[in-house]
């Protein structure tokens, strides 16, 4: 029999038919092109959860094509399921162990879920399997970084750049690291003059010219390049202020000195200690003080309280968004959570008898650690709105934080840190919740 030819083999992988199982329904057989045009436009809208919800109907066709696995990956990662990714991200490499694809997404879970160390040797490993990959070398020059090997991390990323002159991470990557700042300047601009990257990354590069012409002390230049930054970031994100503002209202609606218990349970662990805040209010040194004492762990941004939250809501097969689903919720629920949160606490490297927890916007979810957690303590951390605001501006929070790339959004969420700041100071026992400014 002769070779099929590429145009038949194309055709054939285009027609492809996978099942859709709708529990309770008729089980729904789509073509691969048109679910992969479905899922495009999805992406594109950021509609992650619909994302997620095909995946779950198609099951364990889902590990059949890697672009089923990268959709999934990035709406987990989307959606804060940071635990969750990282235990798909063992499963998948369980099946396939030297695919660098794969390696690649869980170095990035492991460095999500603060697990630097690991994703550095996954990095590598990935880096020997696979062809000569820029991407994979910003991956490793980045995460180095974070590990403080800032040398190592540096010739990475020069490795990066040789092969793709124009990845716009890597020069973002390596703006704070890079001395020679006038000709790295001169290098992006030659580069934004003839880009051809994806330009979903193109802001990168503005960000970058922020920081070496605030480096050169042409502060007019630096201005200039990081409002571009921010404008291009802010086309890209589906940010609401009024959104933000209606949560705000109905978490004081939902939380109130009523719904809280202003003792001390003794039956449950006082590990945690939550701090929190907007970004650049001081949340990273205040862990870091924290951590200094010998018996504090700094767990960094963990998301076990979103993990543990979910688990419960989806057990008792609660509807709505957060708060309204907690209105369902008895005093076995409440507990749950927080032995949900406890046992995963409980899975870090760390004996310590108290654990930070740093993810930010925990400060909205105040009301619910207390109830669900009523010897955890926690920190809210506020700063001078002027710093504060410039502090996000001139900070590139990749797919988080979407309120930080335009002064009147950031300008609104001050206001409503201040609110609810105001609102759980009435609301929340003393022993509990300290405001440190």
């Amino acid at each position: 029999m002769p070779p099929r030819s590429s145009k038949n083999r194309k055709s054939q992988k285009s027609g492809r038919v996978l099942e859709l199982n709708l529990r309770g329904r008729v089980i729904r057989k789509v073509n691969e092109s048109h679910l992969r045009a479905e899922f495009d436009s999805l992406s594109k809208r950021s509609a992650w959860r619909e994302i997620l919800q095909l995946c779950s109907q198609l099951g364990e066709q889902r590990a059949s094509a890697i672009w089923i696995t990268n959709a999934f990956f990035s709406a987990l990662e989307a959606t804060e399921q940071k635990q969750l990714l990282l235990t798909e991200c063992h499963y998948a490499i369980q099946k396939t162990p030297r695919d660098p694809r794969l390696l690649s997404w869980l170095a990035h879970a492991l460095r999500l879920n603060g697990r630097v160390d690991e994703s550095v040797e996954v990095l590598r490993k990935a880096i020997k399997l696979a062809k000569p990959d820029a991407d994979l070398f910003n991956s490793l020059g980045s995460a180095l970084k974070e590990t403080g090997a800032f040398e190592e991390a540096t010739s990475w990323f020069e490795k990066a750049l040789k092969i793709k002159p124009g990845l716009a991470k890597a020069f973002w990557n390596q703006s704070d690291l890079v001395t020679n700042h006038l000709a790295t300047a001169e290098a992006i601009e030659a580069q934004l003059a003839k880009y051809t990257g994806p330009e979903q990354d193109k802001y990168l590069l503005f960000f970058s010219l922020y920081r070496h012409y605030e480096k050169l002390q042409n502060f007019e230049e630096a201005f200039k390049n990081l409002q571009q930054a921010n404008q291009l970031k802010h086309s890209q994100v589906s940010y609401s202020r009024s959104d933000s503002a209606a949560l705000t209202n109905r978490i004081i609606e939902s939380f109130n000195a009523n719904s809280h218990s202003s003792l001390v349970d003794e039956h449950q662990s006082s590990r945690p200690i939550f701090v929190f805040g907007l970004p650049r209010s001081g949340t990273t040194l205040i862990e870091q003080i924290l951590a200094s004492h010998s018996a504090v762990y700094g767990g960094n941004e963990l998301t076990f309280l979103n993990d543990a939250g979910t688990a419960v809501q989806t057990q008792k097969r609660l509807s709505g968004a957060f708060p309204e689903w907690t209105s369902g919720l008895d005093e076995s629920g409440w507990q749950q959570i927080g032995a949900n949160y406890l046992r995963l606490i409980d899975t870090l490297p760390t004996e310590n008898p108290r654990v930070t927890d740093k993810s930010l916007l925990n400060f909205r979810a105040a009301g619910l650690i207390s109830r669900a957690l009523p010897n955890a303590k926690m920190i809210h951390v506020v700063r001078d709105p002027m710093g504060q605001a410039f502090g996000c501006y001139k900070q590139n929070f990749g797919t988080g934080l979407l309120f930080s790339y335009d002064f009147e959004d950031i300008a609104e969420m001050i206001l409503d840190n201040h609110k609810l700041v105001n609102h759980w100071q009435t609301s929340l026992p003393n022993h509990q919740y300290y405001v440190l400014d």
